[in-house]
């Protein structure tokens, strides 16, 4: 038989905004409580999603993932990553905007934040393969009717500034411009 549901449903605004709902995890004086969010065990397993809210008129409704700020030491992290299979491939990860039938596609932004000694860095890699082929990085620009957009590697400024390298691999790997 199918297990029971349970909703939570906030206050329904007849003329201004409905009401909002928190689920917070308690304070303490060493660590916070938790607050986990879990789909339910099965053949397939359920599903858990964040979506923000629809628009009927201007602008849908945002989804803010966001680590908790810290006063003396450093922020929170934040992990994204598909589970673990022990007997067939992992799920994949996709971040990406949706299309749109009217004006532009969202864009995806990856940036750090600012540093007063280093800036944080941003790495992209695909794992090791032990018995196959190590997956590949395809960095490419959409196709346009009118005109193809450029694609820019840039080093930073500086009183020295950065280099730009791109380099094969060791053996028999070649480059090419």
């Amino acid at each position: 038989a199918l297990g029971g549901d349970v909703q939570l449903i906030s206050g329904k605004g007849t003329v201004d905004s409905g009401g909002a709902m928190n689920i917070l995890g308690g304070e303490g004086m060493q660590v916070g409580g938790i607050v986990s969010i879990q789909g339910g065990a099965g053949s397939t397993g359920g599903s858990v999603s964040t979506i923000g809210g629809v628009s009927s008129g201007t602008e849908g409704g945002a989804v803010v993932i966001r680590s908790g700020s810290s006063d003396t030491g450093a922020s929170g992290t934040i992990t994204i990553s598909s589970g673990v299979s022990s007997s067939d491939a992992t799920g994949g990860l996709y971040l990406g905007s949706a299309s749109s039938k009217k004006a532009s596609s969202g864009a995806i932004m990856m940036t750090t934040g600012d540093g007063t000694t280093h800036s944080g860095q941003i790495g992209l890699r695909t794992g090791d393969s032990l018995t196959g082929i190590a997956g590949g990085i395809d960095i490419s620009v959409g196709s346009s009717a009118v005109s193809g957009s450029d694609l820019v590697f840039r080093a930073g400024n500086g009183p020295v500034g950065g280099s730009v390298s791109i380099d094969s691999g060791p053996i028999g790997g070649s480059t090419n411009v």
